[in-house]
């Protein structure tokens, strides 16, 4: 591999890294401890309100892993696949949000949430539409 092929990997990849801190950190403003999303979750119970919060923390905490290791330039097959399947996770779970599918049909989503919702969920599909074209360029033969 050339040296520029090398450094356009490099740079694709600390893009990616960079486009997963923003959305964990975009979408992290919304959790319960935030001040932007304003819905009131109590007809939920305490049980099924963390079991939701526990699934977002999760994507967010793979994100954040993920990140780390495209910005040392380790994007290898696992980290493609784990890229796809919480990619995946994430949109699913914005679209259900965004849907009213939950958390309550009856409350109107905040805004500012419609609109971090929506530009995240922007973000993550171009970088799932990106990450094998990202996976080849660090490893030719891969795909």
């Amino acid at each position: 591999m050339t040296t520029s092929a090398r450094t356009r990997a490099w740079l694709g990849q600390r893009t990616v890294a960079v486009l997963y801190g923003l959305v964990v950190f975009t979408f992290a403003i919304l959790e319960p401890w935030g001040n932007v999303d304003t819905r009131d979750f109590s007809y939920m119970g305490k049980v099924r309100f963390w079991e939701y919060n526990a699934y977002i923390l999760f994507v967010l905490a793979v994100m954040l892993v993920l990140a780390g290791r495209l910005w040392r330039g380790r994007a290898g097959l696992a980290a493609l696949a784990w890229m796809a399947a919480v990619n995946a996770m994430f949109i699913v779970m914005c679209v259900f949000d965004m849907l009213h599918f939950f958390p309550d049909p009856a409350q109107s989503m905040p805004f500012w949430v419609w609109v971090i919702e929506g530009a995240d969920s922007m973000v993550i599909f171009a970088i799932t539409l990106a990450a094998p074209s990202i996976a080849r360029r660090a490893e030719p033969g891969l795909l």
